[in-house]
């Protein structure tokens, strides 16, 4: 009988030079140094959801950092009225997320249970973008990134002012790129567009597209999930960061 490996949680706080960020932590229940992965939310905040993909990594072998990038709002901040989508996005800026990032990987780089030279990034929604963004502005540090449906990498906006799609050039790990045909957000054309810019640049890349999953289809709380899209982005993310951070240590069930 399977019985799932144990996780140890917590919640931290990072100190950054505009206060303290919370970040979720979910690594497996032992003391071996391990790879790591930085998990960017959704728009909607560090919340159950979040969480629970957190601990299915950390099922894995990996140790996850999830950083609550809304922390200047109020710690844990979450959105559950949907119409404020745009003031949400607002409040995400290229110069405050790039401090953050820069301060949250320097804490992964140097924890006691790390492989501080083995770290990637996953990232959904508006995590998707921060992914990418993660890949290009730390590429020594980030040896993969998985893009989950992340929007408006091709574009500037008044909060990043650099397209991130413009700093494609200095990635230096695996992308990865995970799409959906109904996604009336990211047109076909920005995934064209991205994967042209990552073959141009020379970056080892893969962009999986699936015509009949939504924006969100990873999300199983969502009525856009789609099982099948999901279990597929899935297993080619286990896949492609394995081969990325190297062999992951095995995870002792708890009743061997």
């Amino acid at each position: 009988m399977y019985i799932e490996p144990e996780v140890i949680e917590e919640e931290i706080t990072l100190s950054t030079k505009d206060g303290e960020m919370g970040v979720f932590v979910a690594r497996p229940k032992d003391e071996v140094k391990r790879p790591a992965i930085l998990l960017i939310q959704e728009i909607f905040g560090v919340n159950e959801h979040i969480k629970d993909v957190c601990r299915r990594y950390a099922r894995q072998g990996y140790v996850v950092f999830s950083p609550d990038v809304f922390y200047r709002e109020g710690p844990w901040t979450q959105l559950t009225d949907i119409s404020k989508i745009h003031d949400k996005l607002a409040l995400l800026k290229e110069e405050y997320l790039l401090s953050d990032l820069g301060a949250l990987i320097d804490h992964v780089a140097s924890h006691e249970l790390v492989q501080g030279e083995k770290i990637g990034v996953i990232g959904y929604c508006m995590g998707g973008r921060v992914a990418y963004v993660t890949a290009s502005c730390f590429p020594d540090k980030i040896k993969c990134a998985a893009v989950y449906y992340g929007s408006r990498i091709p574009v500037s906006t008044p909060q990043f002012p650099t397209a991130p799609i413009e700093r494609t050039k200095n990635i230096k790990g695996t992308v990865l790129g995970f799409f959906g045909g109904l996604d009336k957000s990211i047109p076909l054309e920005d995934v064209q567009a991205i994967e042209r810019a990552l073959q141009e640049a020379g970056v080892d890349h893969h962009i999986y597209y699936y015509p009949d999953a939504d924006h969100g289809f990873f999300n199983d709380t969502r009525e856009v999930f789609h099982l099948r899209a999901a279990m597929d982005a899935w297993h080619k993310t286990l896949v492609t960061f394995e081969k990325c951070l190297g062999p992951v240590p095995p995870v002792n069930n708890p009743s061997s």
